[in-house]
This record gives C-alpha cells, structure tokens and sequence, in this order.
C-alpha cells in the first residue's frame, strides 16, 4: 500500500526556497569579497578589485528611488527587512546624499536599494493645487507647491494606511524573503501599516508595504506562520482588496 503522506501544518505555507542554487551561489560569491572592516561586523558585501564591478549577467540588481530622507528609507529596510549599508563607492555620490542599502542574504544576485534625496535635482517648480472644497475654483490654502513630494503625499493619502489597494499600490518592486513571519511581526508590533499578507494561487505569501517616503514595495516568501505573527491565516488577494473596481 501506498505510505500515507503527512498534512502541511495548518499555520504554514512551504514550498522549495531558495532564489539560487548551492552551486550557482558559489560560483556568483566569486566575483565578491567582503571588506575586512565588514568581517568585523556583519560583512558587507562589496564589488571585487579596485576598478571592476559585477554583477550576474540580465539581473535586476538595484532599484533607485528619490525619497524625502534616503538615511530613513535605508534605516527601515535595515530594521524591518534586515537590509544592510552598502558604501557607496563614488564621493560624488556621497555629496548628493545618497545612500545605498542591500538585502538579505546578501551576494551578489541581492537586489539593492539606492536612494536620492527628492530635493536636490530639478523639479515642476510650479505653484497650484487641488479644488478640496468643491467650489470650482483652487485658492488659498488649496494652493501650494507643484512638486515630487506633494504628488507622493496625494499617492499616500489614497491608500489609507495601506488598508485600501489603489491603482498605485499596481507599481511597485517585489522582493523575496526566506520567512516572511519576523517581518510582519515586527511591524505589527511597532504598528506600521501594511496590506496582506495576501496568498497567492501557488502558495507564495506577499506583503505589500510603504517604505518612507515614498514608495510601495511587495515581499514575497514561501514560508510564513501566520498564527506566530497573531494575524488571520492570508487570504487572496482579490477577497482583500476592498476598492477593486471603485473610484472615489
């Protein structure tokens, strides 16, 4: 007789990880090497040689972003992602007030993040608004800046703290994590707003989140205990999204 097969528990979703083999891991690790200030603490993982810089040919490897402050963009992924600092290697750079983040678990196929302070380059430079009132007509305080940050903060005040999906919520980046458990529970601890985790037809767990300021960014994995993170088992993502469809 055929060996009965034991049930999935109940509170996890588990299906093959890993993004890349063992094999293909250590083939990418040889074109990096970590710094020895970083072996001291956490390494850090840098191009190698002085003037070569690689990465696996037709990857996306970095995402560059304009925020508000890019120091708390990176501090948010680095506490809630587990992202780390990448120095960024030119000082040009530097003096422009980038910063420059990586993800777990970190090698070279790990997707980076590059912020750039919103305010240093050329903008609308327009004065304007929107009629909130309903009078036909934009005046006093319903004018303002035209500008990145007050077309963002219209994007952000859509979503509702991320409890409504928005056509905007459709652009973002998407990451993958090994669990996606400590993540949310982390932010339902220091109650920061998020959508999902929603559960998608082949199992794989997505959170959608807001890293400041602003964009949207989706966090996928197979594995996650929703009973540990105190939260309803993830449904699909169409049961959730209560503005599909909707206007206003």
């Amino acid at each position: 007789p055929a060996a009965a097969m034991a049930p999935r528990p109940k509170a996890a979703h588990r299906l093959p990880t890993s993004p890349l083999s063992r094999a293909d891991r250590g083939a990418a690790m040889g074109c990096m090497h970590a710094t020895p200030a970083a072996a001291a603490s956490e390494a850090v993982w840098q191009p190698s040689g002085k003037y070569k810089w690689e990465r696996p040919a037709g990857s996306i490897h970095k995402m560059t972003i304009a925020v508000s402050d890019p120091a708390e963009s990176a501090a948010w992924l680095i506490k809630y992602v587990g992202a780390r600092d990448l120095p960024v290697p030119d000082p040009n750079l530097v003096a422009r007030g980038i910063r420059w983040v990586v993800l777990p678990p970190f090698h070279p196929a790990s997707a980076e993040f590059h912020f750039i302070p919103a305010g240093v380059d050329k903008d609308l430079g327009l004065r304007g608004g929107i009629d909130l009132n309903h009078d036909g007509v934009v005046s006093g305080d319903e004018m303002t800046d035209v500008n990145f940050m007050w077309l963002h903060k219209l994007v952000d005040s859509c979503d509702q703290d991320m409890k409504v999906w928005t056509v905007y919520l459709n652009t973002h980046c998407g990451v993958y994590c090994e669990d996606l458990t400590p993540i949310v529970t982390k932010l339902r601890d220091d109650g920061v707003p998020f959508f999902g985790p929603t559960l998608r037809g082949d199992g794989v767990v997505q959170l959608y989140v807001e890293v400041p300021h602003f964009f949207y960014c989706e966090i996928d994995s197979n594995v996650y205990n929703y009973e540990a993170s105190g939260l309803p088992a993830p449904r699909p993502w169409n049961e959730m999204a209560p503005s599909l469809n909707t206007h206003g």
